[in-house]
């Protein structure tokens, strides 16, 4: 018998075990941007000399996004071959495919190359002047930007010999690569997850929260389910759109069966300038993002819920008069009400009843006195 009863509480414990695992869930998390080569967007600069010898054309390199946006990128691998229409996937520093060169060592001084050069600096002229060089075009300041990026992330050097490269591309790269650049940080990707990816509840009780965090301005809800759901907040008011940190929660009608819906989370958030976009199942030129453009991010969210347990009314118990075996009371007469207009029966048959006893009385004591006097 015990071990049965130990047996029923081990049970108990890893069914509650099971239902604690079940119920909580990790957040959804946005996927990284997707992404392609398109050479159709290449802006072509000079063919710039290095210390390794060898002419190499310095360009800034299209990239097209999953919803169409075509964005520009500086080359980081420069012995990598760029494959016209490969895949490509965002990634962090971190994940630079190639350990042997020198990005992952200073990933920061390409990064403030990027933002402190063209085209995120597309003022020419003032670019010129902190770099001390003379008048620069847009191929000058093309050439001269790769160049400074290769210096950093493949540890070769732009060639300084007279008549090797132009003397402004040769002004830039050094000013790119020299004292000034200090580094600068990487900027957070743009970022949207829900947390948690998944929540159960009851009908007619809100099912929550799904906490929203994100780089994006405002981030757009949108539900599809089952029983009428909809999307609401703390205080029961229907949203359409969240901000960052703000919680939704999903409702369904108290009288919904049990169902399930899917919530989409969509925005638009700043794919910022030194992102890396790797090969994605395909192997071919890493690239890193020259000038800050906006994306869209999206993520998922599930919700599922039980009916409501129906509440019956039990009915009021009707009293029963159990008989007893003893004799009986007889019934109290009620005296009708003062303006009652049914007839006073019970006055009518007491005042004769009285006359008639006191006539019998008086009688009585006659007989006995007139038997008095004739004894006299």
């Amino acid at each position: 018998m015990a071990s049965g009863l130990r047996s029923a509480r081990l049970g108990a414990v890893l069914l509650s075990t099971a239902a604690i695992t079940l119920a909580v869930a990790g957040p959804a998390f946005a996927e990284a941007a997707k992404a392609k080569v398109n050479h159709s967007a290449n802006v072509d600069g000079l063919h710039v000399k290095l210390t390794d010898g060898n002419s190499w054309h310095a360009k800034l390199l299209g990239v097209e996004l999953e919803d169409g946006t075509k964005v520009k990128t500086y080359c980081v691998e420069l012995t990598v071959t760029n494959v016209n229409g490969a895949p490509l996937v965002e990634s962090p520093w971190e994940k630079y495919p190639d350990s042997s060169k020198g990005f992952k060592t200073q990933p920061e001084k390409v990064n403030w190359i990027l933002h402190h050069s063209y085209p995120a600096v597309s003022d020419l002229a003032a670019l010129a002047k902190a770099a001390g060089s003379g008048p620069l075009d847009v191929r000058e300041a093309i050439s001269g930007t790769q160049a400074a990026i290769w210096h950093f992330s493949n540890k070769i050097a732009l060639s300084d010999k007279a008549g090797d490269n132009p003397a402004d591309v040769v002004a830039l790269y050094k000013y790119l690569t020299g004292p000034k650049n200090v580094g600068m940080k990487n900027q957070p990707a743009p970022a949207l997850n829900v947390e948690p990816a998944e929540k159960s509840g009851v009908a007619g009780k809100p099912i929550g929260p799904f906490k929203v965090n994100t780089t994006a301005d405002k981030v757009n809800v949108d539900v599809k389910g089952d029983a009428g759901a909809k999307l609401v907040d703390a205080k029961g008011t229907a949203v359409s759109s969240v901000a960052n940190g703000g919680e939704v929660f999903v409702s369904v009608p108290a009288d919904a069966k049990a169902g399930k819906a899917a919530i989409d989370f969509n925005a638009t958030a700043t794919l910022q300038k030194g992102r890396l976009f790797v090969g994605d199942g395909a192997r071919t030129q890493t690239l890193i993002l020259a000038q800050a453009e906006n994306t869209k991010v999206k993520a998922k969210a599930k919700a599922d819920w039980k009916a409501a347990p129906v509440v019956t009314t039990q009915p009021t118990p009707t009293s029963t008069v159990v008989p007893t075996t003893g004799p009986t009371t007889a019934p109290t007469t009620t005296t009708p009400a003062k303006d009652d207009d049914l007839a006073n029966t019970g006055a009518s048959i007491l005042f004769p009843a009285i006359l008639g006893g006191v006539l019998v009385a008086g009688g009585a004591t006659a007989l006995v006195l007139q038997r008095r006097r004739k004894k006299a």
